[in-house]
């Protein structure tokens, strides 16, 4: 029985002191071939070639096309399955893409409809603190306190700004795009509606959004008529429009403000160093009953008026203290 080194010598024209240089691919090539060599490698002894060399020296022609063919066949199927699969995948993910920015783009076309129509304005630091300070004397209880201003307005309504914006995320690392931001696409502003609906019958509806669409509006039923009703289709508390908010300030005598504050988010009430301020005193003339005395005149003016939402002297109106 010859060794396997004799086997190569005799096979792959591989002998002492050749400076030969085998790649893997070669000696892959070389082992795929012979039969005699695939035994070798797995340790078992071979019964067709006992010698590489027939009786008359010559060197046996093994029938190894087929086996070949056979290896590469399977290797083919394999490589061809795995590529179908990464296709799949990619399609998967490019239908997943398209699906969501069809389903970003209707949000913010419900998002920015729902402000235009009830011509939505950003509310001031100040009626924010009359809420919050209704909430408190509820009872109810400020879970985050942020350690900044109250968000406002930094674009006037018609206007846009240009500005980077993170696309995604991949192997060559993040990618980022050119987005408008006009006035109602600003975050953080909680926004309160002036208007009612225009037909006297049929109240706008808070749409749901969620992440960057969702919003956080204040709302003043006294003033102006909306249809709290859920919109998501979640039926868990909080989840009424999605990841929006609603803040509720209506007049009440019951309430020991004049005022009663509720929210569908009771574990995400924020407070801002400028409210705060603003209740305690430190700055600014809050007056949270005069406050209330100008919701009741403007509510009095609105029967008076057949024009639906605010006027201009009733917004300055209830902004004075």
């Amino acid at each position: 029985m010859q060794t396997s080194y004799e086997m190569l010598q005799g096979w792959g024209g591989l002998y002492a002191g050749s400076r030969r240089l085998y790649c893997p691919l070669d000696f892959f090539k070389l082992v795929c071939q012979n039969e005699c060599m695939f035994d070798i490698f797995r340790n078992k002894p071979h019964k067709s070639s006992p010698t590489p060399r027939d009786a008359e020296g010559q060197l046996p022609v093994p029938d190894y096309d087929e086996e070949l063919s056979s290896y590469y066949s399977r290797i083919t199927r394999e490589l061809t399955r795995v590529t179908g699969l990464l296709d799949e995948d990619r399609a998967e993910r490019i239908a997943e893409e398209q699906e969501y920015q069809r389903e970003y783009a209707e949000a913010i076309r419900r998002r920015t409809e729902f402000l235009k129509k009830t011509e939505s304005v950003p509310a001031p630091q100040k009626l924010y603190a009359l809420w919050l300070c209704a909430y408190m004397a509820q009872g109810g209880k400020i879970t985050h306190r942020r350690d900044w201003d109250f968000p406002q307005s930094h674009i006037e309504k018609g206007d846009s700004i240009t500005q980077k914006a993170l696309a995604t995320i991949g192997p060559n690392g993040p990618t980022f795009e050119d987005r408008t931001i006009s006035h109602y696409d600003q975050p953080s502003i909680v926004w309160i509606p002036t208007k009612d609906s225009d037909n006297h019958k049929t109240p706008y509806t808070i749409p749901t959004g969620y992440g960057a669409n969702s919003m956080k509006i204040l709302y003043l039923p006294d003033l102006v008529t909306l249809n709290p009703r859920a919109t998501s289709g979640d039926r868990r508390p909080g989840w009424e429009y999605g990841h929006s908010t609603l803040l509720t300030l209506q007049l009440d005598d019951t309430s020991p403000t004049g005022l009663r504050a509720t929210t569908n988010l009771p574990n995400v009430v924020e407070s801002y160093i400028d409210t705060i301020d603003l209740i305690m005193g430190v700055s600014g003339d809050f007056d949270p009953e005069i406050m209330r005395s100008n919701i009741q005149q403007i509510q009095q003016l609105q029967h008076e008026n057949t024009d639906d939402g605010w006027t201009d002297d009733g917004w300055s109106e209830l902004l004075s203290c």
